[in-house]
């Protein structure tokens, strides 16, 4: 179910956010929504990186341990090396 989301705002601002909407093509709406979603995202990302291992689910702790012991084997491969094989694999 949407919500309705009702912002005061100066003339100034309403401005800047028209400016800017259009400059990316967007409405002001899903502009201002592309916004917020970026800020939780954010937020999502600062609060995972901020958890001890402690916090980590049984999952995500053997998945980092899996990736640590492929490390140390030399057997992980950087990120351009990665997508040239998978595109290769096409």
């Amino acid at each position: 179910m949407e919500k309705t989301l009702t912002i005061k705002m100066s003339e100034k601002e309403h401005r800047e956010i028209k400016v800017l909407s259009a400059e990316e093509g967007k409405s002001i709406k899903d502009f201002v929504m592309d916004l917020i979603k970026m800020y939780i995202r954010q937020k999502e990302k600062i609060e995972i990186e901020n958890l001890s291992y402690d916090e980590l689910s049984d999952e995500e702790k053997h998945i980092i341990d899996m990736t640590k012991e492929e490390y140390s084997k030399g057997e992980c491969i950087d990120i351009d090396t990665f997508l040239e094989e998978i595109k290769n694999e096409d």
